[in-house]
């Protein structure tokens, strides 16, 4: 169906339908629950409050101004969403921009704000995801994954915090492409690993025709005290494409995993006095 769509407390809960060009608002709680069958949004506009699916979903185009849950299978395309993500069971996203801004002046302490919090399964293919906030008081996450998270494309800035962090991983990492841009924050962090394992980049093999990217993934931490590329506290980081770059430590972690025998982990600074690392090949003598 098309036209304004305007819920109670309970919201509304439309299974097995198609919403097209619809404007759906709702004066508490859920705006959109999903419990059974399968529900299509295209073009449509939800306003305020929340959207949870367990079931079957799809998102197409539009403009989402409510916060999403997801504990079935979400499909999100060429959407603007404007609030925070959580996916616990499979999503995918594709050529979709998130931007979250943050106006709460009442916090007295720093606390995390996740844009995207996935403990499922996250597939992401031109993801773009920003922050800004008035107060800097929160520490800014842009992706929190204690699942499984597969990068490609997109741009992630993540600016205005206390500790910033582009992706904070605790489960399983995959980032073939796209680029992290972590400000304007008294620490911040392109990727931080606490646990799990992270890779960037593919195997390709061995020899000169591997040929590692240096330009993607881009991943750069610029922070007031520290700024740091990608760290890593515990698991394997296995290194096979991209830049990283650290206004203190491009990567102070070794690597797991690289190119090897034949590349090596180059490092230098930049025009801006920023630390870099990037894959180089090893002329064989």
């Amino acid at each position: 169906g098309t036209g304004i769509l305007t819920t109670g407390t309970a919201g509304v809960n439309v299974n097995d339908s198609k919403l097209k060009n619809t404007i759906i608002s709702s004066t508490g709680g859920k705006v959109i629950e999903n419990t059974k069958g399968k529900l299509e949004l295209e073009g449509a506009i939800t306003n305020n409050n929340s959207i949870k699916n367990d079931t079957e979903m799809s998102i197409i185009g539009g403009t989402i101004n409510s916060s999403i849950t997801n504990t079935g299978t979400m499909d999100i395309t060429g959407a603007t969403i404007t609030n925070d993500v959580v996916n616990t069971n499979n999503m995918s996203i594709t050529n979709t921009t998130v931007d979250v801004s943050i106006y709460s002046s009442y916090q007295y302490s720093p606390s995390n704000w996740e844009v995207i919090n996935n403990s499922g399964v996250l597939t992401t293919n031109g993801l773009n995801i920003s922050t800004t906030q008035n107060h800097y008081s929160y520490n800014m996450i842009g992706i929190l994954n204690s699942g499984t998270a597969n990068i490609t494309g997109g741009t992630m800035n993540i600016n205005k915090g206390v500790t910033n962090y582009g992706i904070y991983n605790k489960g399983i990492l995959n980032m073939n492409t796209g680029t992290i841009n972590v400000g304007d924050a008294t620490t911040a962090y392109g990727v931080y690993q606490e646990t799990g394992s992270m890779t960037f980049g593919h195997l390709e093999g061995t020899g000169e025709n591997a040929n590692p990217s240096q330009t993607s993934p881009l991943i750069k931490a610029i922070g007031t005290t520290t700024g740091i590329g990608v760290k890593k506290d515990d698991g394997p980081f296995y290194y096979y494409d991209g830049k990283f770059i650290g206004s203190t430590n491009a990567k102070p972690d070794a690597p797991t995993q690289i190119e090897e025998p034949d590349h090596e982990v180059t490092t230098g600074t930049d025009g801006n006095g920023y630390n870099y690392c990037v894959l180089t090949y090893l002329e064989q003598h």
